[in-house]
């Protein structure tokens, strides 16, 4: 059932820290999933609180991925990010939908 509504695919990758010899962080991503069935849409627009810190007038746009709950996608982390039509998000939070393990909904904001 839940196949004909995830009829795209997305990559999930995992990070991983690390300091350069300065001091510095860095970040390097791995791929932990691929070829996820999933479903994507826009969820919302807010202000961003930081421009209006900065006095700039954007918004963050909210995505939303719907994946099936198998344990591999049980293991999707917050500090995960979903890589899907060359563009990559960073997650946000993570929804095991009513607490069923059948639907995980996961809220992102995509990288600029």
């Amino acid at each position: 059932m839940l196949t004909n509504m995830l009829d795209l695919t997305c990559n999930v990758e995992s990070v991983s820290t690390g300091q350069t010899a300065f001091g510095g962080q860095t970040k390097t991503y791995s791929t932990r999933l691929t070829s996820v069935p999933c479903s994507f849409k826009t969820k919302a627009q807010t202000p961003s609180s930081e421009s209006e810190k900065l006095g700039k007038q954007t918004v963050n746009t909210f995505y939303t991925f719907y994946m099936e709950a198998t344990t591999a996608n049980l293991a999707i982390i917050e500090s995960d990010r979903i890589l899907f039509d060359s563009d990559y998000y960073d997650i946000e939070r993570i929804y095991n939908i009513a607490g069923k393990n059948r639907l995980l909904q996961i809220d992102c904001i995509k990288v600029e």
